[in-house]
């Protein structure tokens, strides 16, 4: 962990400054090949033809309410509760949606054929 400095700021050398800017874009630039577009493959693929634009839309939407509760939820919780308070939620958050796609999402459409 970086020093803070006399304002509670972290203070880097150049060097790791450039470290942590070039891993911050890495990070992105695998995201963005990697998992980013899987949900809008995925969600193309899921819905009939005659929903798939009101399906994609709500959809869509969604991911950014939920990332926008993210983003005014998370620096409050992290200043309030710590590391482990601020990703404590979402982490519980994440691990009961996981199991309830495990258990409730069928893994084979039983018979079902794409469109017609």
């Amino acid at each position: 962990m970086a020093p803070a400095g006399a304002d509670g700021k972290p203070v880097l050398a150049p060097s790791e400054a450039v470290v942590g800017l070039i891993a911050a874009n890495l990070y992105v630039v695998a995201f963005g090949l990697s998992w980013g577009p899987v949900m809008w493959v995925l969600l193309g693929e899921m819905f009939p033809n005659r929903l798939r634009g009101a399906a994609l839309a709500l959809s869509g939407a969604t991911n950014w309410v939920a990332n926008f509760a993210v983003t005014l939820t998370f620096l409050p919780l992290l200043k309030g509760a710590g590391l482990a308070g601020a990703y404590g939620p979402y982490a519980r958050r994440r691990a009961r949606r996981w199991s309830k796609c495990r258990t409730d999402a069928p893994n084979e459409p039983d018979g079902l054929t794409g469109e017609p």
